[in-house]
């Protein structure tokens, strides 16, 4: 099994690929002062990034910082760029700069729809998505969906929202055809976020319309198809 690489390893691996040199390991001592240069500028960068997402109040130091590992990673796989005079100028092509990809990550996770005033860059936001969904950081999704309506996201209510969240992640992927889960992710925490709070407030599934509506979210409902779900909810609690 191949050695798995720690984040500066595997930064460094993506600066060099970038620049088309072949990385020579850890053990290499042929840096040039400009590699070392863009190694210390994506670590910054790294640095910087992981501690903007940390006073969202979203994340966790170890959620913030393997999110990051792996969005460093796709923003640079994908070739993003930032249209702000980017950041990490160490690298040929400068990484969106840290205050444009958390407020990405802020309006993704506000349930509103890009041409409803979300405006946010595209790219960013599929490489956040994707990141998210490679990593399974499903907490910091269900903190923020929590906040959005009106609840406390203590850690009781959290792990239910996520129990949530991976039952309406499979149903999606395994029994809606042309769907692919990852691409929604933010909707799906959002409801999942209100089937715990309605769950808690000893309220029926079915209330979950009502808790989206109340928010201005109802347009979730219709987009995952809620309603199948929430009755397969409805004959699981019945059984039990």
């Amino acid at each position: 099994m191949p050695r798995r690489l720690g984040i500066s390893g595997r930064l460094r691996r993506i600066v060099a690929l970038r620049r088309g040199i072949t990385w020579a390991g850890p053990k290499s001592n042929s840096k040039t002062n400009a590699e070392r240069g863009a190694d210390k500028d994506m670590a910054n960068y790294v640095e910087r990034l992981t501690k903007a997402l940390m006073e969202t109040g979203d994340f966790s130091e170890d959620e913030a910082r393997a999110f990051v590992e792996e969005l460093v990673r796709e923003l640079m796989g994908r070739g993003v760029e930032g249209e702000d005079g980017g950041d990490a100028g160490g690298t040929r092509a400068s990484l969106p700069k840290v205050e444009t990809v958390v407020g990405v990550w802020n309006s993704i996770t506000s349930g509103r729809p890009n041409v409803e005033g979300g405006n946010y860059n595209m790219a960013i936001a599929e490489a956040i998505r994707w990141a998210l969904a490679a990593t399974r950081t499903w907490r910091p999704l269900i903190r923020r969906a929590l906040r959005l309506l009106k609840a406390e996201p203590s850690d009781d209510l959290v792990e239910l929202g996520i129990k949530y969240f991976e039952e309406l992640y499979e149903h999606l992927r395994e029994e809606v055809d042309g769907i692919e889960p990852w691409r929604y992710i933010s909707s799906i925490a959002i409801a999942a976020a209100a089937l715990a709070k309605v769950e808690k407030l000893g309220a029926p599934p079915s209330f979950v319309k009502v808790e989206l509506r109340v928010r201005n979210l109802e347009k979730i409902y219709d987009a995952l198809g809620l309603e199948k779900f929430i009755n397969k909810v409805k004959v699981s609690k019945a059984q039990n």
